[in-house]
């Protein structure tokens, strides 16, 4: 059972803070997903996503998962490391040794 969302999202210095996490099991990666933000002045602002990005039916583009990755990757390894690690993740099923793979890359 999927447990159930917060009524309301903290907001601090015009940022909302998350106040949980849910997880959403693969059976349910395809329903749709209702959100309504309750602004400070008393408005509302609401979406429907049908598909979930990530879902099968609406998977992640390609150069997206590729900016995620250099965002999340060049602060922790820069630049040039973090293109190596990302080359060299493309040909990951061809890698015969991971231990030896993985300590090319370790912090």
């Amino acid at each position: 059972m999927t447990p159930p969302l917060p009524e309301r999202a903290k907001c601090r210095d015009g940022r909302l803070d998350f106040v949980g996490v849910v997880h959403v099991p693969r059976r349910e990666l395809n329903t749709k997903c209702d959100v309504v933000i309750h602004l400070k002045g008393g408005g509302t602002v609401s979406g429907r996503c049908e598909i979930m990005k990530g879902a099968p039916g609406n998977p992640h583009r390609p150069e997206d998962v590729e900016k995620k990755f250099f965002d999340l990757t060049v602060p922790v390894w820069g630049a040039q490391r973090a293109k190596s690690l990302y080359a060299a993740l493309l040909g990951l099923e061809n890698v015969a040794d991971l231990r030896a793979f993985g300590a090319g890359f370790a912090l």
